[in-house]
């Protein structure tokens, strides 16, 4: 995961690259970790995720919900408490840029 967060976070960071390092993050730890520590690494990738996008408002979204979910939908065990918080901090963002949009049309 520190691998992911440096190279993100460094200038020349292409975010396709970062979007493809998080995929394999989420990947590792939902195939190989045992659930407790799994759903703790989860949690903590998808937090990184989710801060990256906001601390630069014009980058793309590293990976999106949709991309997310269809990565840890295999893990049927997989409590939904871990991800809640990424799928809100996600649709409070898309919301945001509704309400600026629907202000700007007006």
């Amino acid at each position: 995961m520190k691998v992911c967060e440096e190279y993100a976070s460094s200038p020349q960071a292409d975010q396709s690259t970062a979007g493809d390092m998080w995929i394999q993050a989420l990947t590792y730890f939902r195939d190989h970790l045992p659930t407790p520590d799994c759903e703790i690494y989860i949690e903590k990738a998808l937090s990184k995720i989710s801060s990256e996008k906001d601390k630069d408002k014009q980058k793309e979204e590293v990976l999106s919900p949709l991309l997310v979910l269809e990565i840890l939908q295999s893990k049927p065990n997989l409590k939904f408490k871990v991800i809640k918080k990424y799928l809100l901090n996600r649709l409070e963002v898309q919301d945001r840029v509704i309400r600026k949009n629907n202000r700007m049309v007006d």
